[in-house]
């Protein structure tokens, strides 16, 4: 494990003062704790502060390589000095990315490790695209556990965007389990005013990221769990009594457990007054999550709709298998509402799924029940023989399908139909559960 700090290099203009040579000017960099360390060059000031082990920086040819190698080597002006500055001060962005003179020198005296990143000026889409290739190729010369700090005082503007998603990225995907300790930024442009340049921690903006990440995740595929180890993360009181609400709402979700989902509905619906306490980030990401799963039950009063709404969620995250569950077990639940039949009894649900299948066949209708018999002719006169045939075919094609995914059988190119079935099927039972026609 390293401490690594991946920095920018920016550019500067002729000196007269300094006999023609670019220079940074010497500034005092003072941290969040107190500590001042003055330098030309604030990769050194971070080196310094934080004890980094090796340096990462990116620039362009342009960039001013010799005062790197000067601030590395005590600010003496040597034949190496005079010829990497002679190159980084006439190229230009034509200039290609080739090795600077004198480039492993350079590498050499930042530190054992160390690389230089040279990029393009980014001044068009084919440049930009290029400079995050080479920002993300940065992972290559990072280990397993290394701990990373990034300044983005200097340089392009574009170029910190590219890397703070490069990070997300080394963060979230990366299997080398990086940890990114700081970001900071050396507040030059107000040195006049303070007698020093604050070096700003803006670790809350990759916090921010984080919360981001999770709440898409949360919003798209009903996993909470991101958003869970952020809120225990808070220490709020508050955030935690969220956070168990939330794995139990994503434990359930996934499980597909539709009853427990819809006692989870009402659970739900304290929740807005727990968030008025809650953290900043809590509020700003689970509220309109929690929000938009509530409003799909706004409207479901029996348990076939309920049943149903959850359905429509299901399939909305794009849990085509459980959305087909649901919608199968709300149809027959509906057929047990109709008739005054228990919908939490197997054998009620039983004979729900038979009439549904009935369709006045005589040796079909002689193998029921007498009261079943009684309830057949009930339910059936009460809808046309289009409706009842329609809503066969619909109950046949969805447990056909639900068959094929849960014992996997059939053919998977077949899997864009029965996407199609589920969404279509979804149009064609809601009018009916919600007594539209």
């Amino acid at each position: 494990m390293s401490k690594v700090l991946i920095s920018f290099l920016g550019t500067s203009v002729a000196d007269a003062s300094a006999n023609g040579y670019r220079q940074y000017r010497t500034a005092k960099y003072q941290f969040p704790d107190g500590d001042v360390q003055e330098s030309s060059f604030i990769a050194f000031a971070l080196k310094k502060h934080y004890g980094i082990d090796k340096v990462i920086l990116v620039g362009t040819p342009k960039s001013m390589w010799e005062e790197v190698y000067a601030s590395a080597n005590g600010g003496g002006v040597d034949d190496a000095y005079i010829e990497i500055g002679e190159y980084c001060s006439n190229a230009t962005a034509q200039t290609p990315l080739t090795p600077l003179p004198h480039q492993e020198l350079i590498e050499k005296s930042l530190g054992a490790g160390s690389k230089i990143i040279l990029v393009h000026y980014g001044v068009n889409e084919q440049e930009m695209d290029l400079n995050a290739q080479l920002i993300f190729s940065i992972e290559q010369y990072l280990n397993s556990n290394d701990e990373l700090y990034l300044d983005i005082t200097h340089s392009f503007r574009s170029l910190p965007l590219h890397l703070m998603n490069a990070l997300v990225y080394l963060k979230n995907v990366s299997s080398k389990r990086l940890d990114i300790k700081s970001i900071s930024y050396g507040m030059l442009d107000i040195v006049r005013e303070f007698g020093y340049a604050p070096v700003v921690e803006l670790n809350p903006v990759l916090t921010m990221s984080d919360w981001v990440s999770a709440a898409s995740d949360f919003m798209k595929a009903g996993n909470a769990y991101q958003v869970v180890e952020l809120l225990k993360k808070s220490g709020n009181a508050k955030d935690l009594e969220i956070a168990k609400k939330l794995t139990r709402f994503s434990d359930l979700v996934n499980l597909n457990h539709i009853a427990g989902v819809i006692e989870l509905v009402e659970d739900l619906k304290s929740i807005d007054k727990i968030l008025k306490e809650a953290s900043v980030h809590a509020q700003l990401v689970v509220r309109p999550v929690v929000k938009k799963f509530l409003s799909t039950f706004k409207n479901a009063e029996s348990v076939a709709q309920k049943q149903f709404c959850f359905a429509e969620y299901q399939n909305y995250l794009c849990h085509y298998a459980s959305s087909y569950i649901c919608l199968a077990e709300a149809i027959v639940s509906w057929v047990c509402e109709k008739n005054g039949l228990d919908v939490d009894a197997k054998q009620a649900r039983d004979v729900a799924k038979g009439l549904i299948l009935f369709n006045r066949n005589k040796s079909q209708f002689s193998k029921l029940k007498p009261e079943e018999q009684k309830m057949a002719l009930s339910f059936q006169n009460h809808y046309t023989p289009d409706q009842m045939n329609n809503l066969k075919q619909i109950f046949g094609t969805i447990n056909q399908n639900r068959k094929e995914v849960a014992h996997s059988l059939g053919e998977g190119n077949h899997a864009n139909s029965m996407i199609a079935n589920l969404r279509i099927a979804l149009e064609k039972i809601k009018p009916l559960v919600f007594g539209n026609v």
